[in-house]
């Protein structure tokens, strides 16, 4: 290369360059712009890495997928369920990366894992465990974990507890890095919404907020109800299958103070939890649940079972309160201690917590070190 004077430029004289061949090539292959969360958290936490010292690629299957960000490339993609997308996802898999990290669909990464490593056959492989590891689960390809974690060079864990089912059940030892919340858009500085208007605007509010799974137990919320005539209870959500999304309509129908609302616009969600009295989320079987994190950020207290990484979020008595799993009586108690807290002692409780562990820029920071601890850096 020369300047404009004819010299011959040696790569110490283009700082441009210098930095460019300094910069650790990440391949990510999630399909960013959608409302799937686990894509949402990459597009967040994407713009915060290091410029210097990531050059990150992605693919983008939704209006709002293009970032705005040097160390960012974006890559038009349509949706990963279609065959084009994933034509579009294996072209790129197989250009030149220094690290793959993998951590959704176990069917389309363990491929893309295969495909990466033909053509860079020493790169650095992350991968992130993000649900349980569960081998009497018909919910996951519990082969195809296993094998993903395995080719992988470090692999973490959305949680305490995920991390423990990894290593009981994959013999593997992933280092926790926990999800997170874009505390600009969850906060508790919202007006009340016409929809808490509508159900309960003369009595404390206790939403539901997820799919109607039974492993998510949202008949608990209507039991709770029954007994708890003093609160409104919104069911937010359903799409599990139709079935279940019509026993849980059918209960809650014969429950004057609880509601069946369906889902609601993502972008209208914040100022719900901002204004609900709690979140009541008797799940039993999590990663780490970014509506548990979405109603801290909010100012909001949790109730919910002593089960999965529940413990690790709420805390009982702190952020929450958490019941044994299967005990009703122990959620109606903890929804009662919420109401008698006049002080919101557990929802400032809450949005402090979320700040210091869970934002975007913490979370970016963790994977970067990971990342580094990986390359052998």
């Amino acid at each position: 290369m020369t300047d404009r004077t004819g010299e011959l430029l040696t790569e110490a004289d283009n700082p441009a360059e210098t930095s460019q061949s300094e910069q650790t090539r990440v391949f990510w292959p999630f399909f960013i712009g959608t409302d799937n969360p686990i894509s949402y958290l990459y597009q967040q936490i994407a713009p915060k890495f290091d410029a210097g010292e990531f050059d990150i690629t992605v693919l983008a299957s939704g209006g709002d997928g293009q970032l705005e960000a040097d160390n960012v490339r974006t890559i038009p993609a349509a949706e990963f369920y279609t065959w084009a997308g994933r034509l579009t996802l294996a072209r790129h898999a197989i250009e030149s990366y220094d690290l793959l990290h993998t951590g959704g669909i176990p069917a389309l990464h363990y491929p893309v894992a295969l495909l990466a490593r033909l053509r860079n056959p020493t790169a650095t492989h992350v991968h992130t465990y993000r649900i349980d590891a569960d081998p009497d689960s018909d919910r996951t390809p519990t082969a195809l974990r296993r094998r993903l974690g395995r080719r992988a060079t470090i692999t973490t864990a959305v949680s305490e507890h995920t991390a423990g089912t990894v290593r009981s059940t994959f013999g593997l030892d992933p280092v926790v890095i926990y999800n997170a919340v874009d505390t600009a858009q969850f906060h508790p500085d919202y007006e009340r919404t016409p929809l808490l208007e509508r159900y309960g605007a003369d009595r404390p509010v206790f939403v539901f907020v997820g799919s109607f799974e039974r492993r998510k137990h949202p008949l608990d919320v209507i039991s709770v109800a029954k007994q708890v005539p003093e609160a409104t209870f919104l069911l937010i959500g359903g799409g599990g299958t139709q079935d279940r999304d019509e026993l849980v309509a059918d209960r809650a129908a014969n429950v004057d103070n609880a509601h069946v609302v369906g889902r609601v616009p993502k972008d209208r969600l914040p100022a719900v939890y901002a204004n609900a009295d709690g979140l009541l989320f008797p799940s039993t079987m999590e990663g780490c649940p970014n509506v548990v994190l979405e109603a801290f950020a909010s100012g909001t207290p949790v109730v919910g079972y002593n089960a999965t990484s529940m413990p690790e979020l709420v805390v009982d008595g702190q952020r929450g309160y958490l019941a044994d799993s299967g005990d009703v009586r122990g959620l109606i108690d903890g929804v009662r201690s919420v109401i008698a807290d006049s002080t919101n002692r557990l929802g400032d409780n809450a949005r402090g917590y979320v700040h210091r562990n869970h934002t975007f820029e913490t979370v970016a920071q963790q994977y970067a070190d990971v990342y580094r601890t990986a390359l052998g850096d």
